[in-house]
């Protein structure tokens, strides 16, 4: 049996309550009350936010990208707090931790490695508030550019071999 309207605006409204005056997201929805998208989609409304807005509630903001500044400095507050540069599975369960921190994917957009460790002690050069972060991720950063210059000495030796047939 298919809900009504009134049924549908009176589940939102019942699942916000419990869930602290916020109405829940379309899929978190259907998982709590059993009401489909295809109950209601086409038949009442188009989206999900026209639906919350006629239950009484702002929808669901979409969640804005971080800019490069704020990310290096979580990274930086990461770092400063496990007193080293974090792996990628340190990052993944800082994020289970915490929901407002970025997901590992997100830094993945400022570069390699090597390359956010860069920024992060040029970052961190500049701000006497994280000179305790940049004398961990300092001697990284030489390292991973000592690194980086060596293998692409080692690209350049294997340019010019030859090959016998």
């Amino acid at each position: 049996m298919v809900a009504s309207r009134s049924q549908i605006l009176e589940e939102i409204r019942s699942c916000a309550k419990a869930n602290g005056g916020t109405p829940p997201g379309r899929l978190r929805f259907e998982s709590m009350t059993g009401i489909r998208e295809t109950d209601w989609i086409g038949r009442y409304w188009v989206r999900w936010s026209d639906a919350v807005i006629e239950a009484g509630f702002e929808p669901n903001a979409m969640q804005t990208a971080y800019n490069d500044e704020g990310l290096i400095r979580q990274l930086g507050e990461l770092t400063r707090d496990l007193g080293h540069v974090p792996t990628e599975a340190e990052i993944r369960m800082r994020r289970r931790q915490d929901t407002d921190f970025p997901s590992h994917g997100t830094f993945q957009r400022l570069g390699s490695r090597a390359t956010r460790i860069a920024l992060m002690a040029e970052f961190c050069g500049a701000d006497p508030k994280y000179a305790d972060v940049l004398a961990i991720v300092g001697p990284v950063a030489v390292a991973e550019v000592h690194s980086c210059a060596d293998q692409q000495a080692d690209s350049r030796a294997n340019d010019d071999a030859f090959v016998y047939l």
